[in-house]
């Protein structure tokens, strides 16, 4: 019993140990993004799903001579073809 517990401890110290090393080469832990904007920074609502994020993280781009924020390429592509569509009313 007692070795079982010590090659627990063994193990999980040995991850921590590579965990550190691994950010320490590569330059530090990877972040993602939590979706929470940096305080004061105005949300941007996608036109095409909806969606509320960050304008900093938002695929900006001039249509029309306004400019439009996208979550993604998709909806991008997708407000593109249905503002050429004939009698379309964006």
């Amino acid at each position: 019993m007692i070795r079982l517990v010590l090659i627990a401890i063994i193990t999980v110290l040995s991850l921590v140990v590579l965990n550190w090393l691994w950010q320490f080469v590569t330059g530090g832990p990877r972040r993602r993004s939590s979706g929470i904007p940096r305080s004061g920074e105005p949300m941007v609502q996608d036109p095409i799903c909806g969606t509320y994020l960050p304008q900093s993280t938002a695929r900006a781009e001039q249509i029309d001579g306004e400019r439009r924020y996208f979550c993604s390429e998709g909806c991008a592509e997708r407000y593109r073809r249905e503002a050429a569509a004939p009698g379309a009313g964006r």
